[in-house]
């Protein structure tokens, strides 16, 4: 039985199957001929081939309709492996580049370095030893040649220099007197001087001989440093580097010289 059945189970389900579309066919009133000719369709195929899948409706037909069932998916095949093919995988979606940001690159400016102020250059120092310009002149006196002494005019120089414009080293705590005395002495010139204790000073009484009142109650010797005429005595100026000192004789109490007072 078991061998029957298995054998020709599906000659006995194509013909359960052609019954069922006659019945439906006949009690809906519908068109029993082409239901008929479906299941003669439906039973020659299964003798036909045997392992042929067997088509089921889930829905009768529409009777009076001309139009044929809609197919629906037919029956899973007896034996029939399930579909192995795989899924479709979804493409990767593209990742767009991300955007690459332009950046510029500006060279730093180097610092300026520091420029050294220049060193203060020292002065240059002067290896020349301090010194002063002293002078003697006696020329006012060739102008009042009618009030001097005889004799005297003969002993004087004939341009009225006694000593030229002359440059002296100057010694710590040199005055106008000291300078004087001292280039008088190396000059072998003739001097002459007296203390005054009122003035607490020395006077010069006589250069190169020519003395006071040589030339006029009002003649003497008078001096001016850097063309000052001082109102203290010779002794009492103290000299710088670089001053000049001149010895003047005058005859008119030193209005003739520029020392008037």
């Amino acid at each position: 039985m078991k061998e029957f059945l298995k054998k020709y189970k599906w000659f006995l389900a194509a013909g359960v199957l052609a019954a069922a579309v006659l019945a439906v066919a006949f009690f809906s009133g519908g068109n029993v001929e082409k239901a008929r000719q479906q299941a003669q369709q439906t039973l020659a195929v299964a003798t036909a081939d045997s392992t042929a899948p067997v088509t089921a409706y889930t829905t009768a037909p529409y009777v009076g309709d001309s139009t044929a069932p809609p197919a629906t998916a037919p029956a899973a095949t007896r034996g029939a492996q399930p579909s192995t093919a795989p899924k479709p995988t979804a493409a990767p979606a593209a990742t767009a580049p991300a955007a690459t940001k332009s950046v510029s690159i500006v060279p730093a400016k180097p610092e300026p370095k520091p420029t050294a102020a220049p060193k203060p250059t020292a002065a240059p120092v002067s290896t020349e030893a301090p010194g002063c310009t002293v002078s003697v002149s006696c020329a006012t006196v060739f102008d009042n040649l009618d009030r001097l002494d005889d004799g005297i005019a003969q002993a004087l120089p004939a341009d009225g220099w006694i000593l030229p414009p002359s440059k002296v080293t100057l010694q710590d705590g040199d005055t106008a007197f000291s300078v004087l005395q001292r280039v008088c002495r190396e000059k072998n010139i003739p001097m002459e001087f007296s203390f005054t204790p009122m003035y607490d000073s020395d006077y010069v009484e006589g250069i190169g001989n020519l003395y006071e009142f040589d030339c006029g109650a009002n003649s003497g010797w008078m001096y001016c440093v850097n063309g000052m005429f001082p109102s203290v005595g010779s002794s009492a100026v103290t000299l710088q580097s670089g001053d000049t000192v001149e010895w003047r004789y005058t005859c008119n109490l030193g209005y003739d010289v520029g020392g008037g007072r």
